[in-house]
């Protein structure tokens, strides 16, 4: 049975809003014992599925508390995966793109309302549209034709530009709807706005992660593995041309989705996001109650922020639990997953919570 192997990068996570609330509670489980129940789910849930190989990590109380990994970055070389393996974050990246628009925002650079056309004018769409329904998906933008993005995939090597993505938008239409071409546009708005600063920002902002293709992922990345030819034929995706996952895949997904880095860096960078380290406290406020770059669940009765990423050849889930003061993240270097089974197991085993 062949799979359909070509979708945008998609948010699955309902919601878009969520309350502060006081950290009460820390896993039933800890130390050791945590630890080797967390890396025996993580090998179980990635073995079932047939994934090539997974890496995830837990922060508690600001503290990474477990770091683990299964399977092989790199099937042909033999490599293992590891939570400091260089991945690609697919679109948890859009969590990224929000707190730097933030920062702007508190800077004075920008304002979340400015109108988007005031950044982008070559964008043809209504005046009144801003920034912030840019990240809040509200905008009424959609993406592209599936085309698009299948051309993505099967010419890797060729760059994707914002203007690419400009004209080959359809006409806006009312209401919410989850497109990167929101984060695309958005993007454009911020690194304009930040002007000469652009890359000092982001370092501030995120100084352990990079965003392709304004800079490249030190170190050996994962490689990424589709299916199109069915499933039991894992190939792997990309030019081998030091993007990640490809030459299309990182220019065309931009800040909407090629953000990249290790699993630890991302974890801890987003357990310091929602522990009020990287934003002012009004800006954290606006993202977790506006929905910008986020989205929210319930989990095990806890309130979960966070995203979800799935592109050719990898799956990412980022969860936090704000009572419980809790950060998970775990990436999949394999397509075959598309849903949080894998990210509710691991949950449920750090919460104590017998399946």
């Amino acid at each position: 049975m062949t799979r359909r192997w070509i979708a945008p990068l998609v948010l699955l996570l309902a919601g878009c809003g969520g309350g502060g609330a006081t950290p009460t509670a820390t896993p039933q489980a800890s130390g050791r014992a945590l630890g080797e129940a967390l890396d025996a789910e993580l090998e179980r849930t990635t073995e079932s599925a047939g994934l090539q190989g997974a890496a995830s990590v837990l922060v508690v109380d600001g503290e990474v508390v477990w770091a683990g990994a299964t399977g092989m970055a790199d099937v042909e070389a033999q490599r293992l995966m590891t939570a400091t393996t260089p991945v690609y974050f697919a679109s948890v990246s859009k969590t990224v793109t929000a707190a730097v628009a933030l920062r702007l925002a508190e800077q004075g650079r920008l304002r979340l309302d400015d109108p988007v056309r005031r950044w982008v004018p070559e964008w043809r769409g209504p005046r009144t549209v801003t920034l912030r329904e840019l990240l809040r998906h509200t905008s009424g933008v959609r993406d592209p034709p599936e085309a698009f993005f299948i051309a993505q995939v099967e010419r890797p090597a060729r760059p994707i530009t914002p203007s690419d993505w400009i004209r080959s938008l359809p006409a806006r239409e009312s209401g919410q709807a989850y497109a990167n071409a929101n984060f695309i546009l958005a993007g454009l708005a911020i690194k304009r706005a930040a002007g000469p600063s652009w890359d000092r920002v982001r370092h501030e902002v995120a100084p352990d992660l990079v965003l392709q293709p304004d800079e490249r992922v030190p170190g050996r990345p994962a490689r990424f593995y589709w299916y199109p030819n069915g499933v039991g034929d894992p190939q792997p995706h990309g030019d081998d041309a030091g993007w990640v996952p490809s030459t299309a895949m990182a220019t065309g997904a931009w800040t909407a989705g090629a953000w990249a880095g290790t699993t630890e860096a991302l974890a801890q960078w987003a357990d310091r996001l929602f522990r009020g380290e990287v934003l002012e406290p009004a800006s954290l406020e606006a993202m977790t109650e506006e929905g910008l770059g986020l989205a929210r669940l319930t989990e095990e009765g806890d309130e979960v922020w966070g995203h979800q990423g799935h592109a050719p050849g990898v799956h990412t889930e980022l969860w936090h639990l704000p009572a419980r003061d809790l950060t998970l993240f775990t990436v999949v270097n394999d397509d075959l997953i598309s849903g949080p089974d894998q990210q509710r197991a691991l949950l449920r085993v750090a919460l104590g919570v017998t399946p």
